[in-house]
């Protein structure tokens, strides 16, 4: 009798064991399926963007995905900051005698900083476009990323606040200068 009681009690705990693997794998499988549909949405939001400014959506999701690897960042972070400077600051676009992986490369390099600084790459990206767009270029342009980072950095104002609200009295005053 005391037998049979045991065994009730491993067959008992044996079918709760089976009960909670099975639970863990549905929960594993909901969570590749997340990873999946988010990593999809990226992409599609990628390859819009770069189809928008005539480069390869292959070889800049490639880009992407390396970035995100190599930097400890998620593939949506690198993908909505990229698809995020394309809206707002045209960075995917060759412009300037640059060829579209160029315009690539200069765009990764930003998200890698504004990563690094802890400050928001889509942002960043708008601003850098931003400002390549009102004129600034090379060093000039470095200059004026690592001011809006240490702006931002003391969190007085967002980088999005400094180029929605900044810029254009800045492109004025620049005009103003080569002018005259």
């Amino acid at each position: 009798r005391a037998l049979v009681s045991g065994a009730g009690h491993v067959a008992t705990a044996a079918v709760g064991a089976a009960g909670g693997a099975v639970g863990l794998a549905g929960s594993a499988l909901g969570m590749i399926r997340d990873a999946r549909a988010s990593r999809a949405g990226a992409d599609r939001q990628l390859g819009y963007a770069a189809r928008a400014a005539g480069a390869s959506a292959p070889e800049t999701q490639r880009r992407a995905r390396e970035l995100a690897l190599q930097h400890n960042m998620t593939y949506d972070e690198v993908a909505t900051s990229l698809a995020e400077g394309q809206e707002h600051g045209s960075v995917l676009e060759a412009t300037n005698g640059q060829t579209s992986a160029q315009a690539l490369d200069a765009a990764l390099r930003t998200i890698r900083m504004a990563n690094a600084e802890g400050v928001n790459g889509g942002q960043l990206l708008s601003a850098r476009g931003r400002l390549g767009q009102a004129g600034l270029q090379g060093a000039a342009l470095e200059e004026g990323m690592r001011s809006l980072i240490g702006a931002a950095q003391q969190g007085s104002v967002e980088v999005e606040q400094i180029i929605t609200e900044g810029l254009p009295g800045a492109s004025r005053l620049m005009q103003q200068r080569v002018a005259g």
